[in-house]
């Protein structure tokens, strides 16, 4: 079974793919099509060929790249699924909670975040979309699969990481 990463929110993530394997959207959109096990295409010749078969396609790519004598490449089929993709935004009330709105969460989901940063959850899920900075494997130094959620609710152990005076505010419950 394949865990393919969500394309929601992929413009905010530093790298793209779980192993980071891909720089930009652009990178990232290229690989599906040519993939033995996605898309299948054979070459970026074949994909040309099929799409400037469909005059919709290639009216669509002359207006979206009209400066390029050959507007539809395999190039610019990437910027076209790349710009796409930036528009997959998600905004939510955790968002307006981080801008300081502390009404925009209600007070399970305080806590849930309470205990996310008490467990240390955001030494790796950090920053913009919560989807951190770095590559880290998914598995724990034993070679187990990481804690979920429901089992840290449930673990004895104190917590790792003490909340930071820049933490929003959980409120009493």
């Amino acid at each position: 079974m394949r865990n393919s990463p969500t394309v929601l929110n992929a413009a905010v993530q530093f790298v793209q793919f779980w192993d980071g394997r891909a720089a930009t959207l652009e990178d990232q959109a290229k690989g599906p099509i040519l993939n033995p096990v996605e898309m299948a295409m054979p070459d970026q010749g074949r994909v040309l060929s099929r799409l400037r078969t469909i005059p919709e396609y290639v009216d669509l790519f002359k207006k979206a790249f009209p400066i390029d004598k050959e507007p539809l490449t395999y190039d610019n089929i990437a910027k076209a699924i790349a710009a796409f993709e930036r528009t997959l935004l998600t905004p939510s009330r955790f968002d307006d909670f981080l801008k300081g709105n502390a009404g925009a969460l209600n007070q399970s989901e305080k806590q849930g975040l309470k205990l996310v940063i008490q467990k240390g959850c955001v030494s790796c899920h950090n920053g913009v979309g919560a989807g951190g900075g770095s590559i880290k494997s998914s598995a724990s130094s034993d070679g187990t699969n990481s804690a979920t959620i429901r089992d840290l609710s449930r673990s004895p152990k104190k917590s790792r990481t003490a909340m930071s005076s820049r933490s929003p505010s959980f409120g009493e419950t």
